[in-house]
């Protein structure tokens, strides 16, 4: 029961932020919040819940703010969704490969390494970009 309310409270806050930033924005937060409270059992299983939560439309119901305020790119977005098909599937066989090969406990030390070294790469341009602007 602790574990739904937590669970619905996550998705409410990590709803309103990824409204605010975008929904990568929000997934980054809940992949951390999902393992730090131990909501779900591995690495493995946090990839398969988001992709569960990803498999919803959920973004339908701020995609339209957005479109009546025309601040979509359909063209980028539409060729992102291709890249994510092809990504999501070559990653989910990669995923099952690598637990496969080096068992879950290893694999997820290699898979929140990466995660860690993205985000940490990330947060360092999101401070120059804040700090000193857009250099394009």
């Amino acid at each position: 029961m602790l574990k739904g309310i937590i669970s619905v409270i996550l998705g409410l806050f990590v709803g309103l932020y990824a409204a605010f930033v975008g929904t990568g924005g929000g997934a980054a937060i809940l992949i951390f919040l999902l393992q730090y409270w131990k909501l779900v059992d591995n690495v493995t299983m946090i990839a398969g819940t988001m992709l569960f939560i990803s498999s919803i439309p959920l973004g339908l119901f701020g995609l339209y703010d957005y479109y009546i305020h025309k601040e979509i790119n359909f063209y980028v977005g539409g060729m992102i969704v291709l890249g994510l098909i092809v990504g999501i599937f070559t990653g989910s066989k990669l995923t099952f490969l690598v637990n496969d090969a080096l068992g879950e406990k290893s694999s997820a030390k290699i898979k929140n390494g990466i995660t860690a070294a993205i985000y940490g790469v990330l947060t360092l341009l999101y401070i120059r970009l804040t700090f000193y602007g857009n250099p394009n």
